[in-house]
């Protein structure tokens, strides 16, 4: 009996709330995310199982620290100079995240922007000077003629994104 009373009051209130909904999606500014996936290696090529498992060791620490230095000021910087970036490296620290998963020897490199493009412009080219720069900082504490004990790989590179990750249409 209240709901024949009030169906109208109801049917209004669904509608906006749908409105509503409808509008904060449409004007909320589109967030598109790349990624880029990377495969650290070592360079062992003892045939002793004992150095194998510790250099594998070795590696899957190093993956985690590698996660966190995925937006250091040297990377953000060759990032800024290769694709000549009008942000700032603060501005360009906050599109780029990055994780390892646990037991892997992979870095998944994450790149969120306004534009699907440069999303995966951004991550290809952070992607390119990580790799530089991790296999520097190994170059300089071994000297120039020392072998590095990890290599990194792209192995899955950026496409930019046909569907942005926010806002999620409700």
């Amino acid at each position: 009996r209240i709901l024949r009373e009030r169906w109208k009051v109801i049917v209004l209130f669904v509608l906006a709330a749908t409105g509503i909904a409808v509008l904060v999606t449409a004007t909320t500014v589109k967030q598109y995310q790349a990624n880029v996936q990377l495969f650290v290696a070592t360079t062992t090529n003892s045939p002793d199982s004992n150095v194998q498992y510790q250099a594998a060791a070795f590696t899957q620490t190093q993956v985690q620290t590698f996660a966190n230095i995925v937006a250091s000021p040297q990377v953000l910087e060759r990032v800024r100079t290769d694709l000549n970036l009008a942000m700032s490296a603060s501005q360009l620290k906050g599109e780029i995240t990055a994780s390892a998963p646990t037991g892997q020897s992979i870095v998944d490199l994450h790149v969120t922007d306004t534009s699907a493009d440069r999303s995966a412009q951004i991550a290809n080219s952070a992607a390119g000077a990580f790799v530089t720069v991790v296999e520097g900082y190994y170059a300089e504490r071994g000297g120039a003629d020392a072998s590095k004990p990890v290599r990194l790989y792209v192995t899955d590179p950026a496409t930019a994104p046909s569907s942005p990750v926010s806002p999620k249409p409700v």
